[in-house]
């Protein structure tokens, strides 16, 4: 009795690759076959990638931080420190300046319009530093020199409201409020080596302030 399903080699292309297909399968069984195109594909997708132009780092896509010059410390982004003085006297525009920590008493004078031409620029030292809360006062030729306390009437630091201390040399209304504070906050002071304790009173103003003040 003939068979009705026609020889391999009587087959078209087609019937032909669906029968090697059918028999691959059968031989090598689906799994197989599934993880043979799988790693297949893994190969060619690295190849790909390995080809493929370098790409810059992730850090050359992050835009460079840029600070304004005199707004902020280069590189920390922090606010620049800067120091309030009370120019006055013999200066063009007296008034109260903010300037650069590290600023010297001529800086100031200039912020203040420069000397008058009635200035007498040798009675104070240009290059002197400025302090914070300090007036800078620039006196005129042949001025008389202010006459501080005898030491009969020193200033009692532990008992002075701020008026009255913002009448010593170098002590503005900032550096009054500060002593007033810190004696508030911490106790009465021991001598004038303790004015120390106020932030802003270094050992030159202090010393400034010795042969005037008491406690």
């Amino acid at each position: 009795m003939a068979s009705s399903t026609a020889p391999i080699g009587a087959a078209g292309p087609k019937e032909r690759a669906l029968a090697r297909t059918r028999a691959l399968i059968e031989f090598w069984g689906p799994a197989r076959l599934i993880a043979t195109a799988v790693a297949a594909l893994s190969v060619t997708i690295a190849g790909m990638w390995l080809l493929s132009p370098s790409r810059p780092p992730v850090e050359a896509a992050i835009p460079t931080l840029t600070t304004a010059v005199g707004s902020t410390r280069s590189g920390i982004g922090e606010p620049m420190v800067r120091v309030t003085v009370h120019v006055a006297g013999a200066v063009n525009r007296p008034g109260v300046y903010r300037l650069e920590a590290g600023s010297r008493v001529h800086e100031a004078i200039d912020a203040a319009g420069g000397p008058t031409a009635a200035a007498d620029t040798d009675r104070v030292n240009l290059a002197a530093p400025l302090v914070d809360g300090a007036q800078v006062r620039l006196p005129e030729i042949g001025e008389l020199a202010v006459a501080w306390p005898e030491p009969a009437g020193l200033v009692d630091i532990n008992s002075a409201d701020t008026a009255t201390l913002e009448g010593l040399p170098g002590i503005g209304p900032s550096l009054a409020r500060a002593i007033v504070d810190e004696r508030e906050r911490s106790g009465p002071f021991r001598g004038v080596d303790d004015l120390n304790r106020v932030s802003g009173l270094g050992p030159v103003r202090i010393d400034a302030l010795r042969d005037l003040v008491a406690t």
